[in-house]
């Protein structure tokens, strides 16, 4: 045979297995190690991020005995790798899943008694995601269970209990006990049922290393000098916790725990003995051997976080209600088990109604919510905030009538109904909601309103607010070009209207939308306004009709807003109680006439002016009508009657021209 070839591979005339077949002996060993970045401030605080969605890495020191035909197929495989092939494994236990890897080296080859040889491979998995896999994990061969009553779960059972929306590892819970479940023993109760930390019966103990962190100078053929800068200088830097011959069922238990944390976050475990005070931990390794048929060791090394703030995970809402209240209700409805919060633990509503009481010491309280909630109602309960953090699954949300100045709702893109109406909130962004169907805002201080990209909505009563006229027209196209359904959208008392907008209101109505959009804007009554604070609008009461002649002489008065303190100087009219005609809007001051453009919504646009004169007679010398000193006794007796009027405010047409109508 040459000696040359390719040292590639050493072995010929061997078959090739399709796999690695062979099963692992008792003694095999997996190390997992979590690759993260780690960063520690002057106080031993540590900052740790992982290195990626890979960032838990293991690797399984695999022992096998063979006879040497197997041994020699079992090494081909393993060369014909060329340490880059990557295959599935599994081993006999069923601790772990089918893991995909690959063999990074060989060691251990040498000769047994009774014709066997002893082989170790080192088999990595690099690949795997735990922080994407978190509900069937990624390594250990986990089934995926939820937590429910009338069941009989066994010490060493996982169940996840979800009730943090944030972050979904915190919702794992390890049974401590064998129990038949209730609402009363679930996993958030109070009780020796259940833990989220890692359990204290390690039958080997534990051991601590420890340095005080101090810094030392040496001086030249001197002595060395110590000085205390900083804090937790005691703090402990490493730990190993073991658990020897332990089952199959506590072994997965905690590697489902320690894989679940991920190397950086942070869990509670207090020392049964000698440390009496509470510390949090992250555990950024840990081992697992094999001993035999349900016999396993487990060690797990541990970090201490000084900072010693525990992860609680984040509400789904938040309400704040004013001081001077010592109670809070409200109807709380949910897709699964929800939980609110007034102090450190989180409690079950176990109904709809919850019903908060509290001491009356002169200061704001607030509730937190937890988990899947659906429905929110709390109508005059003096709220003054409401946060929206984890709310995916609200749809159904009522707060009106309370004292609520600001709300975001960016966590809320499943609304269906929406009621703020009768608070103080200065604005609201929809946007980017499509479920979305009914929004009451009514008297709120709104400037804004946005809901684009919310083309499903078919209710908006949003009157009362200060919403400029470019958001209308905004909502109002948007209901035009996206929604072809029925509805009724009514923004009276807000920004004023323009052409473009009668446009849309028009394609609305003919889809049997019903709108309105009377502009009734909030400006003062000034009539000596300052030149330096001049104010957009002056208060004007004058004359209407539908011409020159009934607006001279006309007894209806109208009361409007114009853009100057004298008519001939308006540029628009916004005016009300206007009696309605069908073409131009005729005002006057008593002197002469002024015509408007009628747009909408009492709103009009200047067209041109001109004496009374032309109205109240032919001649050619005005001045007779103009100059006299009674031009009040003719309104009595007027030589031409003003058209009729409704003079009965109880009238559906007070105000109008033409005999009074009732209902």
């Amino acid at each position: 045979m040459s000696l040359f070839y390719n040292r590639d591979n050493n072995i010929s005339g061997v078959a090739l297995l399709t796999g690695l077949t062979f099963s692992p002996d008792y003694g095999s060993s997996v190390q997992f190690e979590a690759k993260n970045n780690y960063l520690s401030a002057s106080d031993k605080t540590p900052s740790i991020a992982p290195l990626g969605i890979n960032s838990v890495v293991a690797n399984f020191d695999l022992k096998f005995s063979l006879r040497k035909n197997d041994a020699q197929q079992l090494i081909n495989f393993y060369e014909n790798q060329s340490g880059t092939g990557i295959f599935g494994f599994s081993d006999g236990s069923n601790i772990y899943k089918l893991l995909s890897g690959t063999i990074d080296s060989l060691g251990g080859l040498d000769s047994a008694n009774n014709g066997k040889y002893n082989v170790s491979l080192r088999f990595g998995v690099e690949r795997n995601a735990p922080s994407l896999s978190w509900s069937g994990g990624s390594f250990v061969n986990h089934q995926f269970q939820k937590w429910e009553t009338g069941q009989s779960y066994s010490k060493y059972d996982v169940v996840y209990f979800e009730h943090d929306m944030e972050e979904p590892v915190n919702n794992w819970f390890y049974a401590t006990q064998n129990h038949t479940s209730s609402i009363s023993n679930n996993p958030l109760s109070t009780g020796e049922k259940w833990t989220t930390n890692l359990f204290e019966d390690s039958n080997e103990g534990f051991t601590i290393s420890q340095t005080p962190t101090v810094k030392k100078t040496e001086f030249k053929n001197s002595f060395i000098q110590r000085v205390n800068d900083q804090k937790n200088i005691h703090s402990f830097d490493s730990i190993e916790i073991s658990y020897k011959d332990i089952s199959d069922k506590k072994t997965k238990a905690l590697l489902h725990f320690a894989e679940s944390k991920l190397g950086y976050k942070r869990f509670k475990h207090q020392f049964p003995e000698i440390y009496n005070r509470p510390k949090l931990f992250v555990c950024p390794s840990w081992n697992h051997q094999w001993n035999s048929k349900e016999s396993n060791n487990l060690s797990l090394s541990l970090m201490e976080d000084p900072l010693g703030i525990e992860e609680k995970g984040c509400p789904s809402i938040t309400i704040t209600q004013q001081s001077g209240r010592s109670s809070l209700n409200l109807n709380v409805t949910g897709l699964d088990y929800c939980f609110y919060q007034t102090g450190d633990s989180k409690q079950t509503i176990q109904s709809q109604n919850l019903s908060i009481s509290w001491p009356n010491t002169g200061q704001s309280n607030t509730l937190k919510l937890f988990g899947p909630i659906a429905g929110l109602t709390g109508t005059g309960q003096g709220i003054i905030k409401a946060r929206y953090d984890v709310a995916k699954n609200l749809s159904h949300l009522n707060l009106s009538g309370n004292n609520i100045s600001v709300t975001n709702l960016y966590f809320a893109p499943n609304l269906v109904d929406f009621n703020y109406a009768n608070n103080s909130v200065g604005g609201f962004d929809l946007r980017d909601k499509p479920l979305l169907k009914t929004v009451k805002i009514q008297n709120n201080n709104a400037t804004y309103f946005n809901i684009s990209n919310s083309s499903g909505v078919t209710g908006i009563f949003a009157t009362g607010n200060r919403i400029s006229g470019l958001y209308v027209k905004e909502t109002f196209g948007g209901l035009y070009s996206g929604n072809l359904r029925s509805g009724y959208a009514n923004f009276s008392g807000n920004g004023e209207i323009s052409n473009q907008e009668i446009t849309f209101i028009t394609g609305l109505t003919g889809r049997s939308w019903t709108v309105g959009y009377e502009y009734n804007p909030y400006f003062e009554e000034t009539t000596t306004p300052e030149p330096e604070d001049n104010p957009t609008f002056y208060e004007i009461v004058a004359l209407a009709g539908a011409d020159a002649y009934s607006a001279c002489n006309s007894m209806v008065n109208i009361t409007g807003y114009g853009d100057s303190a004298f008519l001939e100087d308006c540029l628009k009219m916004n005016y009300r109680n206007t009696p309605y005609y069908d073409g131009n809007i005729y005002l006057s001051d008593g002197s002469g006439y002024f015509a408007f453009q009628k747009v909408c919504c009492g709103k009009g646009i200047f067209l041109e002016s001109g004496l009374c004169s032309v109205a109240t007679s032919t001649t050619e010398e005005p001045t007779t009508t103009t100059t006299t000193e009674e031009p009040s006794t003719t309104t009595e007796e007027p030589t031409t009657a003003p058209p009729s009027y409704c003079a009965d405010p109880a009238a559906m047409n007070y105000l109008e021209i033409g005999p009074c109508m009732y209902p």
